[in-house]
């Protein structure tokens, strides 16, 4: 036999951890489907997380039935997991229960036993241990459910009464967080030739520093060149020059593996020259400054080294002339051109 009379008191406890629902937004919603939530109800429901979603473990006190179900998140998301754990509840608390052992003695009648009918509400219950999966009334043992059918299915309440399932929960897909920009960093040996600084193309070598995130970055180079020899009768001058330039610059990339740099800065240059086999010979120092332009190929070859090529060209401004007193006199350029290339490192 199975009674009509249903409890309308709910105890409700939730797990902080518990994904989707909260204490007071899932007490407010039994209250608007006409259940009052006590500390000491005829059902105890106990919310806690199951990887993905939340498992409810209710306890009816009338006649001990522990009742579980899991309603999970599909990949993650809350849609529907509040409503349905709303739903449950709602038919947890006011399924019948069971009434059994039940004798009406009559005067000079032995009493007559009832016997229990079987009532098998579909689908069929599954119980594990005393933990009953839900809350549907079974006498008798019913057959094992078919096993479902792959593809998705939306989130239903089955409490051992029909409901219609729930809509499917609508899935947005997280947007992927854009990666934080890193400062790289690469470090170049180079050697090649310079022109101008005298009429003569001589050696040079450079070290390159160059520092940036994403395009815009900073490079900071100071190279060396090798000794120029001007002759004029009946003796000879030696040139040499040194020069440190500052610029800043945009990259441009390709595959990851190619960039070009493009920038524009200052050039501080010092040339020392000396005369010798003049009646008077000596030395002198000048110094300029000016601006600069610079191209700067970058090929990464494997791990963090690379191949660099760079070409500049600069002004040393004011233009000046060697005068070597009781002799000749030199010219000095003011344009000044060159190349170097060399290998390289790079973080990251």
């Amino acid at each position: 036999m199975v009674s009509a009379e249903a409890g309308l008191e709910v105890s409700l406890s939730v797990a902080p951890e518990a994904p989707c629902v909260t204490l007071d937004s899932l007490s407010a919603q039994l209250s608007a489907e006409g259940l009052r939530v006590t500390s000491a109800g005829s059902l105890d429901v106990d919310v806690s997380a199951s990887s993905p979603g939340v498992r409810l473990r209710a306890r009816r006190q009338d006649d001990g039935r522990l009742l579980v179900r899991a309603i999970p998140a599909r990949e993650g998301k809350c849609e529907g997991v509040e409503r349905a754990a709303v739903m449950l509840i709602r038919e947890w608390a006011r399924a019948p229960r069971l009434v059994t052992g039940l004798s009406a003695p009559d005067a000079g009648v032995p009493p007559r036993k009832e016997r229990a009918v079987p009532v098998v509400v579909s689908p069929p219950v599954r119980t594990v241990g005393e933990e009953v999966i839900d809350a549907g009334v079974v006498l008798t043992p019913a057959p094992t459910p078919p096993e479902p059918q792959p593809g998705p299915e939306p989130i239903a309440v089955d409490a051992g009464l029909a409901h219609p399932p729930l809509p499917p929960a609508v899935v947005i897909p997280a947007a992927t967080p854009a990666a934080t920009p890193q400062w790289e960093v690469r470090l170049a040996v180079a050697g090649g030739f310079s022109a101008a600084a005298t009429p003569n193309v001589v050696p040079a070598g450079a070290v390159v520093l160059d520092v940036g995130k994403v395009a815009l970055g900073g490079s900071l180079d100071g190279a060396l060149e090798g000794e120029s020899v001007l002759s004029a009768a009946p003796g000879q001058a030696r040139a040499s020059a040194q020069w440190l330039t500052l610029a800043a610059r945009w990259r441009f990339s390709w595959l990851e593996r190619l960039s070009l740099d493009l920038g524009v800065g200052v050039r501080g240059s010092r040339l020392s020259a000396t005369a010798t086999g003049f009646t008077t010979n000596g030395t002198a120092i000048q110094l300029g400054l000016g601006p600069a332009a610079l191209a700067t190929f970058w090929v990464r070859l494997f791990g963090p080294v690379q191949l660099m090529v760079r070409a500049s060209a600069a002004l040393r401004l004011p233009a000046e002339s060697l005068v070597v007193e009781g002799g000749p006199t030199f010219s000095i350029g003011a344009a000044h051109l060159g190349a170097v290339a060399g290998l390289g490192v790079g973080w990251p």
